[in-house]
Parts: structure tokens; C-alpha cells; sequence
């Protein structure tokens, strides 16, 4: 906060004035206009609270330390949330699911049946394995090669391969999936993107989890700018009075507090976002490995360059938040006497 020789120089100057006849006493041309005041004062009280923390460097480098934890933990949560979701969407290959029809249905039944499958709009392509063609697969795919020659008949069924494409959803699906099991001749849907309603779900649940636990880290947060901001206060009580004593308002004081929350919310945000990427690297290389096993080109992401300012944005709110709160509670019981 601003100390008593820091009090506008206007206010002097008209002191001055008052003492010197030789002195204009034309106030429009030496005191500035009151909302030049403003913002100087503005500009004055957020670097001076800067200044404040800089002569503070290890009890600021710690402050900061525990509020990027507590922005951190969320975030990586969001991050982690927003991989899964994407993982969701980019399974490889086309969305299908596979029809096993009976055993004793006959090609001509199997080429009809597809034929309905294919009336949906939603379905882009149907393709007929028929029990030869799916041996053959299991031979050379399978590591059961020769194995044919051991089996008195083929026991496995007519597969048909359903692909979709176009826009749809998992509620379309399931609708298609019902109907076609009422369908003559169909012995079991095998829904292949049943793992990414279940991911979707799960994926729903951690999100709501999240928010709480942000909520919380939140209130954290403003307590830990908030206690710092009160013993700032604390320690500056008497100089609080004086400049309360010649006509100082709360907001007027209260100004440089603010900014004290506003700087430890940007230097915590700042931490977060280094933290968060050095996160983001050092799982980069592991996940890119388990995606290779899986012939997968999916890679982790951090936050962009949005969300990143969204984050700095919310740690400067809630710095300043604190501060307010505390400020306001505490500048009230400090009067001159």
C-alpha cells in the first residue's frame, strides 16, 4: 500500500499554494483531472504491491508455489479429461458393430439381410464374411494355421460387418441394434463402439468430480491470498490509520491490497501453466510409446493457448477476490481514534 509520502502530490501542492502568495493558485492548471488521478494511482499501487513482493522473495516464491498446486491439480484433471475424450472420437477405423447371423441361414437369407441393414441412413457400407472367407482369416490371422484340416465341418457363422458413417450418435445405434435383433436369421450384434459409450460415461462422471474438487481448490486458494492479504494489513495498521486520519476512504486503501491478491494469483497461474507443461513432457514420450503398440498415432495435448489465459484469468480472479474479501472485512474495524 501506498505509505504516507505517497499521498497524491496534489494534495500538497495545495498546501504549498496556501502558504505561498507567490504561488498560482489556479487548481485547474496544476491538479490534475480527477480520473488521471485514478488511474495514476491505479498504475502506483500495482507496482508498488510488486515492489512489496519482490523484497519478500522466498515467502513469495512459496506463496506462489501453494496456489499453483492448488490451480494445477484441477487443470491437469481437465487436461487429462479432454485426452480421453479424444481418445473416445479417434478410434481407428470406421465405427461398426458385426452381425452373426445362424447357422443354418442360407446366402441368399445373408445377402437379404444385408440388403435391410443397409436401408439405414446412418449405415455407410455392409460387408459379407462368409464362413469360408472367415476360416481363411483365422488361419492366417489367427496363428492357427493347418488348423482346418483338424475341424470335421466349419463351425463358424456368416459375419456381417456393418459400417457407418455421416453424423450419428450412440442413442441411433442402440435403436438400429434393437431393431435389427427382431430381424429372422440374426443370432447376435456384436457392438463394437459399446467401449466408448462406457468411456463417455466414465468420462462424464470425472467431470463432475472435477468441478467439485476445482471448487474446493478454488475456496483454498482464496484463503491462502486472503490470510497473506490480512497479514499485510496487520502489519501496516498504524500507517492505515494515519492516511484514514486525513480523509482516505476504505476503497482508497483497499487499492493496493487488491493489487497484492492480483499479483499472487498471476504468479501462481504463471507456476501452474509451467508445471502443467513440464506434466505434459514428461508423459509425451510414454504415451506416444503405448499409442505405437496400438498402431496409433494419438499423441497427449496440454492446454492451448485459450485455455491457458482462461487459467491466468481465473488464478487473477480469485487473487483479487481474496484480497477484496479480506480487505473489506478488516479495513472496516481499523479507524482513527
Amino acid at each position: 500500500m501506498n505509505s504516507i509520502n505517497d499521498i497524491p502530490r496534489h494534495r500538497a501542492d495545495a498546501v504549498k499554494a496556501s502558504q505561498d502568495p507567490a504561488r498560482p493558485t489556479n487548481k485547474a492548471a496544476k491538479v490534475a483531472h480527477p480520473v488521471v488521478q485514478y488511474c495514476q494511482h491505479h498504475q502506483f499501487s500495482m507496482w508498488d504491491a510488486f515492489k512489496r513482493l519482490m523484497k519478500a522473495p522466498i515467502s513469495t516464491v512459496f506463496t506462489w508455489l501453494m496456489i499453483a498446486l492448488a490451480l494445477a491439480l484441477p487443470a491437469a484433471m481437465y487436461i487429462g479429461l479432454a485426452n480421453v475424450k479424444t481418445l473416445g472420437e479417434r478410434w481407428d477405423g470406421a465405427p461398426q458393430l458385426s452381425v452373426f447371423l445362424k447357422k443354418n441361414v442360407k446366402q441368399t437369407q445373408a445377402d437379404a439381410l444385408a440388403n435391410k441393414i443397409k436401408e439405414a441412413s446412418v449405415v455407410e457400407q455392409v460387408i459379407t464374411i462368409t464362413p469360408e472367407q472367415a476360416l481363411s482369416q483365422l488361419e492366417s490371422t489367427g496363428g492357427f494355421d493347418g488348423v482346418a484340416r483338424f475341424l470335421p465341418n466349419n463351425p463358424l457363422p456368416t459375419v456381417l460387418v456393418v459400417k457407418f458413417g455421416g453424423q450419428f450418435n450412440s442413442s441411433d445405434i442402440q435403436l438400429l441394434v434393437a431393431e435389427w435383433r427382431l430381424l429372422a436369421g440374426i443370432d447376435v450384434i456384436q457392438y463394437d463402439l459399446a467401449w466408448v459409450d462406457k468411456l463417455n460415461k466414465m468420462t462424464a462422471i470425472a467431470s463432475q468430480f472435477s468441478v467439485i474438487i476445482g471448487a474446493g481448490l478454488a475456496l483454498a486458494v482464496m484463503l491462502v491470498i486472503g490470510n497473506t492479504v490480512k497479514l499485510s494489513i496487520e502489519s501496516r495498521r498504524a500507517e492505515i490509520m494515519v492516511i484514514k486520519l486525513i480523509g482516505a476512504t476504505n476503497g482508497y486503501v483497499r487499492r493496493p491490497f487488491l493489487y497484492l491478491g492480483f499479483w499472487f494469483g498471476i504468479g501462481g497461474g504463471v507456476l501452474a501453466l509451467i508445471l502443467l507443461q513440464g506434466l505434459i513432457g514428461s508423459l509425451a514420450d510414454p504415451v506416444a510409446e503405448l499409442s505405437a503398440l496400438y498402431d496409433s498415432n494419438f499423441k497427449i495435448t496440454g492446454l492451448s493457448f485459450s485455455d491457458s489465459l482462461v487459467l491466468l484469468g481465473v488464478s487473477a480472479g480469485l487473487g483479487c477476490s481474496g484480497a477484496w474479501l479480506t480487505s473489506w472485512h478488516y479495513l472496516r474495524e481499523i479507524e482513527p481514534r
